[in-house]
């Protein structure tokens, strides 16, 4: 018997070749789908990650320019000691930030130490600390970050996580209150 070309203009759906490929893609599918709200949170925390790390970067280089002319009676090496721990967070956010945006498995254990790390900025760290947590840690997330799943992701490139709307005038309604405060108290 011959084999099916896929490339047939008009291939037999009753042939079991093409039935069995569609389940198999079919099974792949729903196994993306259970997972790809959780796939797009985990992927959040990178983006989450590289403003922090960029901000912490900034703030070290700062520190080492307050070295070129120090502040009277201020400590130069403590100045250096605090840039030096800054641009080598910075950094580290930065790189777990692309490894967490790749889903790359490595990547899961500096990111369960920032979100630890992030614990002790009470009230806001603990809860975004809290929720990074178990996004890294849930079931959810080992499957997120598992060989099998980047298969998974590999034969589904057409599926992509699609933000409500709701979220998008939540997020909106955030920033031009953030505008807002920094407007408003900026002044003062």
């Amino acid at each position: 018997m011959n084999e099916l070309n896929p490339n047939e203009l008009n291939p037999n759906p009753y042939a079991p070749g093409v039935v069995q490929k569609k389940e198999i893609l079919s099974e792949v599918e729903t196994v993306r789908k259970q997972y790809l709200s959780h796939e797009a949170s985990v992927k959040s925390i990178g983006v989450l990650w590289v403003v922090g790390g960029l901000f912490t970067f900034v703030s070290g280089a700062a520190f080492s320019a307050a070295l070129v002319s120090p502040p009277p009676g201020g400590s130069t090496v403590a100045i250096a000691g605090i840039a030096a721990v800054l641009i080598l967070l910075g950094i580290t956010q930065f790189v777990v930030a692309i490894g967490i945006r790749k889903l790359y498995p490595w990547s899961r254990i500096p990111a369960t130490f920032l979100s630890v790390c992030s614990l002790f900025a009470v009230p806001m760290g603990t809860l975004v600390g809290t929720y990074m947590l178990y996004l890294l840690l849930s079931k959810k997330g080992t499957m997120v970050f598992s060989p099998e799943y980047k298969e998974v992701i590999a034969q589904t490139p057409h599926m992509k996580y699609k933000t409500s709307p709701v979220v998008w005038i939540a997020l909106g309604l955030l920033v031009v209150v953030f505008v807002f405060m920094v407007a408003f108290f900026g002044r003062r």
